[in-house]
């Protein structure tokens, strides 16, 4: 079997990738008015990319014959202008990048600054919110939410 065709599960995998984006290209935002999205390699396969959701995003023909060998993540910059969470499922290894950015701020906090601690909890309240940690609008924080961040840093 080759990389290109599909496993088990995966079909319905893509389709269900193509509705949370709106059936819409993430790079051209659908400006190319073509109606069909294809399911994209973000790291083509020939270059070892993985045949798995984490490495797939929805692109329409014209955006994906134009990307060649790129390899740039179109649906994060989509999810934030859409204002969208994308599922963990669909991001490689993403505990491992959050907890890196966490500690890192973990280690920085308590030298820090009265001002920078404010821009660190704020920080990692963003991070925690994009990686779906907490389902909380922005608008709806109060304290006791920024104190479980600050809790969670120290």
């Amino acid at each position: 079997m080759s990389s290109q065709e599909w496993k088990k599960g995966q079909r319905e995998e893509f389709n269900l990738m193509k509705e949370f984006f709106n059936n819409t290209c993430v790079k051209c935002r659908g400006t190319s008015n073509l109606l069909n999205v294809e399911r994209d390699h973000i790291k083509p396969t020939y270059q070892g990319g993985k045949n798995e959701p984490f490495n797939w995003q929805p692109l329409c023909a014209r955006c994906n014959s134009g990307k060649g060998s790129e390899s740039i993540d179109y649906r994060i910059d989509y999810c934030k202008e859409h204002n969208l969470i994308m599922p963990k499922k669909w991001i490689k290894n993403p505990t491992t990048k959050i907890e890196q950015h966490l500690q890192a701020l973990r280690q920085e906090y308590p030298t820090a600054t009265p001002d920078r601690k404010r821009q660190i909890v704020i920080v990692a309240e963003r991070i925690k919110k994009s990686a779906g940690l907490y389902p909380v609008k922005v608008e709806e924080k109060n304290d006791d939410f920024k104190q479980s961040v600050l809790d969670h840093l120290m």
